[in-house]
């Protein structure tokens, strides 16, 4: 078919940004239209008075972000049965927005000796920025703004003397990051600059989040090395503490707002002692004669503990979100809260009873609060040092004995050692069944016995080591050829002192040549 056989008037030249220009006209009408207009009608509703040429019209909220399916199609209104030949040729889009954009990234730091240290970074990133590659649908649709501080001080260092031995380290960050759509996102296929006058939740379309945080870690006074004062379990320098904090903020068009809250304190214990063996035996002139008595002279007790340890831990997560209400008419949407506060602590005992006889205990607690009620609006500094119900016990027992059978004389060339773990559980169930189930209880204990046998003490034991050089001195002994008289070198000084053969050092000694 040629061109000239296909009347102008049946093209179609649509510009497609012109139908969600169409829907901000409706929309802008509905309120004052007296219910004659509605977005589940056709606007506008055709009449008799339409020319007969290219005419748009819209029902609902369509998008062209969503378009998934084209349909063409021709509608007879003369009254009687027509048939022909349709075709639809050269289907084609033209014309986009193919307009460029541009990203930069600045970073900056400082640092001021070992006191502290800066960092400053920003980003930015226009409509329109994208790969080389990427298509126009690929590229950003949105422009966006970004920066973040963080920084690091010492402290102890600034405002304490060195002598104290203060460390107090503090991290401090904080960043902000917006999003400006060019897009409104109700309409989608509607610029935001033309839907913000009718489209009233338009003023809610940037999307920003909010980043903060601080925290101390591990704040405690350093012993000084130079100090001759025996530590003491009361010593503050056994303590140390920690606290972080941080916090989210976000909203965007469909979230009014979302904070996410998280909360760490802590505290702990820890010293070790040193040990003090009883050993009565030890000096005895009676056991120390003979060997048999190794048994009896090596005993020994210790009634001190090696080292105690005491963590405690409180961790704390709020999450709290509103999400906005779109439509007019509608009630406003609840608040929804998240709490999960935990208190959890934790103790560790080093015991060697014996220098051969070693047990360790570890107990684990942990903590839950959740007795607030539905109207109870807490906080996550509220009720702080409220460690709530019992939820999970743990503890484990873990011995060590190392079996002294290598003291009994002749038996030193074996090594025992027998180890020995016991471990205990204890679970909360839902306080909503506790009384029909009950709690969850379960232990378990594991036995392990290690033996090592040397054969080379074995050998020293029973004598064979000596039958064994003696045998061996006996087949070199034939090899050995009767070294010929060295002349005198002079006169020894000191006759006492009688020169070897490896004292002479010039001399080479090699086996005779036989003759051929």
């Amino acid at each position: 078919m040629c061109i000239r056989d296909r009347p102008e008037a049946n093209n179609l030249d649509l510009v497609l940004e012109e139908l969600g220009r169409l829907k901000l006209k409706r929309d802008g009408e509905i309120p004052n239209s007296g219910g004659t207009l509605s977005i589940n009608k056709l606007y506008p509703f055709p009449t008799n008075t339409h020319p007969r040429s290219l005419v748009m019209r819209v029902k609902g909220n369509p998008t062209l972000a969503s378009i998934r399916t084209l349909m063409l199609g021709v509608k007879n209104i003369s009254g009687t049965q027509k048939s022909g030949e349709i075709w639809f040729n050269e289907l084609r889009s033209s014309g986009f927005d193919n307009k460029g954009g541009w990203a930069a990234v600045i970073s900056a730091d400082a640092n001021f000796a070992d006191v502290a240290d800066f960092s400053v970074t920003g980003r930015m990133q226009t409509i329109g920025f994208g790969n080389v590659e990427d298509r126009v649908n690929q590229r950003s649709l949105e422009e966006t703004r970004q920066y973040d501080f963080s920084t690091n001080i010492d402290l102890g260092k600034i405002l304490t003397p060195k002598k104290w031995g203060i460390q107090l380290p503090m991290s401090y960050s904080f960043g902000e990051e917006f999003r400006d759509p060019k897009f409104d996102p109700q309409y989608q296929d509607v610029k935001f600059a033309d839907a913000k006058d009718v489209n009233p939740n338009s003023k809610n379309s940037q999307d920003y989040t909010s980043r903060k945080s601080i925290s101390f870690n591990n704040v405690k006074k350093n012993r000084n090395p130079q100090s001759e004062k025996k530590p003491k379990p009361y010593d503050v320098e056994n303590f140390s503490v920690s606290y972080a904090y941080a916090e989210e903020f976000h909203k965007d068009y469909n979230v009014e707002k979302y904070v996410n809250k998280n909360l760490t304190a802590g505290a702990s214990y820890s010293f070790t002692f040193e040990p003090k063996y009883i050993e009565p035996f030890k000096k005895s002139t009676y056991f120390g004669k003979s060997k048999h008595w190794q048994l009896i002279r090596d005993l020994n007790v210790n009634l001190i503990p090696k080292s105690i340890g005491v963590n405690s831990r409180i961790s704390r997560n709020f999450v709290q979100q509103k999400s906005r209400n779109l439509v007019d008419g509608f009630t406003a949407q609840p608040t929804l809260t998240q709490r999960r506060f935990l208190f959890d602590w934790d103790y560790t005992i080093g015991f060697d009873l014996t220098k051969s006889f070693k047990l360790t205990f570890n107990a684990n607690n942990s903590y839950l609060y959740d007795s607030f009620g539905n109207g109870e609006e807490l906080e996550i500094f509220d009720q702080f040092f409220n460690t709530g119900r019992p939820d999970h016990y743990t503890q484990n027992l873990t011995t060590n004995y190392k079996i002294p059978i290598n003291k009994i004389p002749y038996l030193s060339f074996i090594n025992a050692d027998y180890g020995y773990t016991a471990t205990f559980d204890w679970k909360a169930a839902s306080k909503s069944y506790v009384d029909k189930i009950g709690n969850l209880i379960q232990n378990s204990n594991t036995h392990s016995l290690s033996t090592t046998f040397s054969l080379s003490k074995l050998y020293q034991e029973t004598g064979f080591k000596k039958l064994f050089i003696k045998s061996d001195a006996k087949k070199t002994s034939g090899n050995q050829f009767k070294a010929p008289q060295l002349p005198t070198l002079g006169k020894v000084k000191n006759p006492s002192k009688k020169k070897s053969l490896k004292d002479l050092s010039l001399i080479h000694i090699s086996e005779p040549t036989r003759p051929y």
